[in-house]
């Protein structure tokens, strides 16, 4: 049997093996549903909603069916939906779980100017899965209480809230703008993996807390794998947390991001540029803490007698701690090794890379927001040292790669490209479902058991894959991940490729 046939029953056992070939899949703007809302009102559980690139004007009440998917079919490039500044993009109302999934769109246009403005973007008061956006150009302009311009988070939500770019949503002129990226309320506890919170803004008015990400109250959420950078604090008075405020008794898990160039400015009162936190419980572990702007606490202003320990925290203006808040044991001061400005990516020399704890992210959380394995070895010693070790920050370096040409359209042909050393030996990887088990001394590998090899090789580069026009594929997921492994002093070294996780249309 050729390889190309191997590839091709092994994709049709995969549909039959999710049985998502029994769900219906519902095409957004063709046939019966013009418009997203029309999709939605017409699904039920477990059903799968393809949306063709284009611009959707629309303000969307989630309906309160259950397991619903909802995915831009070409990616947030070139799916729109555009609240058109009369409310809310989505609002998504009780008893959903994370079976639920918005994936693949532009998020944008959504303006509230009452007293009260929460989720300007999205307002998420149950658990769905929110994944691949970019939620940007959300603005709330009330007097009062403009909370969560991109996402407000709220009681009893445990939402799972990853890869996701969420930048440049606004709040202006209430006398509490708080967070302008993602507003987290009280008993909330949210799960903010690997999502790039950028050049959000707290303007104007009397207070601005978080502009990044705001925390009001406890459980903690955990907020881990994340770049947050560029968010701006700057309201008249009071200015707490550029990157992230943790407000009073809060709590939060700050695992394994990279916090920099946030600001807090002007006004009287300017803390935290990176961290403002003002409970006592919770963890700040493995973050790179860098650039960051306030006149008390540029870094972390924080309690002491936290768990906060094996950070990089360096080059903040005023001072790195304030509060009381210590770098521990193993926390560092170094420069971090950016591979540029504006890229978060760390460098080979970088004093980040293995040095983190690998205990700290939560089992889940085994991913960098690239979907690298959050556990590669970095410095490549194998057997020979530490093998593989989490790294400080948001990203796990890595010297290989995994991508694929375009969407898996059946009936066409995607190129996968495997990039590593020259005469690597390499092995690409399927399966179903998503998974996490460790592979001495590689690192992480994040496809699920079962899983079955698709093709292998000695020298990395382009391996082409035709997929079969069968439509039970539709709306299908396939998880893939790559090996790559060569010799080095005498010894097996080698890293795991980013994970793919292609729905076919």
């Amino acid at each position: 049997m050729s390889r190309t046939v191997k590839i091709l029953a092994l994709v049709a056992l995969v549909a039959l093996a999710t049985g998502t070939a029994s769900a219906a899949v519902l095409r957004v703007p063709t046939g019966l549903y013009p418009t997203i809302t029309s999709a939605l009102k017409a699904a039920r559980t477990g059903d799968v909603i393809l949306v063709a690139k284009g611009t959707y004007r629309e303000n969307i009440t989630w309906p309160s069916t259950d397991g619903i998917r909802l995915i831009g079919e070409e990616g947030y490039q070139k799916t729109i939906i555009d609240g058109g500044q009369k409310g809310r993009v989505i609002n998504f109302g009780s008893g959903l779980t994370r079976a639920t999934v918005v994936q693949g769109f532009t998020l944008t246009g959504g303006f509230m100017n009452t007293s009260r403005n929460h989720g300007n973007g999205l307002y998420v008061s149950s658990s769905p899965t929110i994944r691949g956006n970019l939620i940007t150009g959300n603005v709330g302009d009330g007097t009062s209480w403009n909370y969560g311009g991109g996402l407000y988070v709220a009681r009893g939500s445990s939402a799972l809230i990853e890869h996701n770019i969420i930048r440049k949503n606004i709040l202006r002129n209430g006398s509490w703008n708080y967070g302008a990226g993602i507003y987290v309320d009280g008993g909330a506890t949210p799960d903010i993996y690997c999502n790039q919170i950028l050049e959000n803004e707290n303007q104007a008015g009397s207070r601005g807390y978080g502009g990044g990400i705001f925390v009001s109250g406890t459980p903690a959420p955990n907020i881990v794998g994340n770049v947050i950078a560029g968010n701006l604090c700057k309201a008249g008075s009071w200015n707490y947390g550029g990157g992230i405020r943790v407000y009073n008794s809060a709590e939060a898990n700050i695992i394994n991001n990279t916090i920099a160039h946030n600001v807090c400015s002007p006004g009287n009162w300017r803390y935290g540029g990176g961290i403002d936190y003002a409970g006592t419980k919770g963890t700040i572990l493995n973050n790179i803490v860098v650039g960051n702007t306030a006149s008390t606490g540029g870094g972390i202003n924080a309690p002491g007698g936290m768990n906060l320990d094996f950070n990089n925290v360096w080059n903040n203006t005023a001072s790195n701690f304030a509060g009381g808040a210590k770098a521990g044991l193993n926390g560092i001061s170094l420069d971090p090794v950016f591979i540029g400005t504006g890229n978060y990516h760390i460098a080979y020399n970088s004093q980040c890379v293995d040095a983190g704890l690998n205990s700290a992210p939560p089992t889940a959380a085994v991913m960098d927001y690239d979907k690298s394995p959050r556990r590669l070895d970095g410095d490549l010693d194998g057997l020979q040292g530490d093998g593989a070790h989490i790294d400080i920050g948001a990203d796990e370096y890595s010297i290989s790669g995994l991508t694929v040409s375009g969407p898996p359209v059946i009936g066409t042909t995607v190129n996968f490209n495997i990039t590593g050393p020259t005469g690597a030996a390499w092995s690409l990887l399927y399966s179903p479902a998503t998974g996490n088990f460790f592979v001495n001394p590689y690192g992480i590998v994040l496809i699920g058991i079962p899983f079955g090899l698709m093709s292998a090789g000695v020298t990395p580069g382009v391996l082409p894959v035709p997929l079969p026009n069968v439509t039970a594929l539709l709306g299908v997921t396939l998880h893939v991940q790559g090996i790559v492994a060569f010799t080095a002093g005498g010894q097996s070294v080698g890293h795991i490729t980013p994970r793919l996780d292609l729905t076919f249309f």
